[in-house]
């Protein structure tokens, strides 16, 4: 293959994998999901910082339960998961670290 040609797959690769990066412990407190949300959106995480960001959590069984508990609970969370755009497949859910001293101390 020419250099030209590699040159080119390369930079259609890292195209594509600019969609799809996995999440690293996202921190960010959570919503109800809109009327107008697919039925495997569990709740829709605001993330605060530089930049606000919205995703809507997709997640099934054990981990849509923690999460509409969290909700009610009005729990600051960290979900790590992989992202495509505003979407993020949760794969882990957790109260966020500070939550988790604030119950601690509270004890």
């Amino acid at each position: 293959m020419s250099f030209l040609k590699k040159t080119a797959v390369a930079f259609v690769l890292a195209l594509g994998m600019t969609s799809f990066v996995q999440a690293d412990d996202v921190v960010g407190t959570l919503t109800p999901k809109p009327a107008s949300a697919g039925a495997d959106v569990a709740a829709v995480l605001h993330v605060k910082g530089k930049e606000e960001k919205k995703y809507n959590l997709v997640a099934t069984g054990d981990q849509a339960k923690q999460l509409a508990d969290f909700l009610k609970a009005h729990t600051k969370v960290k979900v790590s998961g992989d992202v495509t755009g505003e979407t993020l497949k949760v794969s882990s859910v957790a109260a966020a670290p500070e939550m988790e001293k604030k119950k601690k101390t509270a004890k």
